[in-house]
């Protein structure tokens, strides 16, 4: 899943962009990029994978592995990365990393994440296995893209 934040620099602090939905394994999945700020800490970028479970379903559970990527926008540098394994199930909505990079690093021009107001995330994922989630979601298309 990819998510270009156009008008980053315009995001106030907790505010959040979101790629559209996507349907995998049965669910509905997206990216949430959040500006955040701590107490005592710099201002920091935050990315989620987000599941988004329209079902009844009130025991399921979804083994994953993710990739998140920062992708810089000039080839000369590498991405940034990074790997975690997670078990997601009932009550869970999102995983994420609270502060991927500080803010001053996101919005540094020539540190190469923002390019024309907007900066690319990635989430590569697989899910390993599942439970409890219904084969047939009846989700309307119009959530689907």
């Amino acid at each position: 899943i990819r998510c270009r934040s156009k008008g980053i620099s315009e995001l106030k602090v907790n505010g959040v962009k979101e790629s559209c939905p996507v349907m995998f394994a049965n669910l509905l999945w997206n990216i949430h990029v959040k500006r955040l700020k701590y107490e005592a800490e710099p201002e920091g970028l935050g990315v989620y994978l987000n599941c988004r479970t329209e079902h009844d379903s009130k025991d399921w559970s979804c083994q994953l592995q993710q990739i998140k990527y920062l992708l810089h926008r000039s080839t000369e540098q590498p991405h940034e990365q990074e790997v975690t394994f997670k078990e997601m199930k009932s009550g869970d909505s999102s995983w994420g990393c609270p502060s991927v990079k500080y803010w001053s690093d996101i919005m540094t021009k020539n540190l190469g994440f923002l390019k024309k107001g907007s900066i690319l995330v990635e989430i590569k994922f697989r899910v390993k296995s599942t439970s409890g989630i219904p084969t047939s979601l009846g989700i309307p298309e119009s959530m689907i893209r």
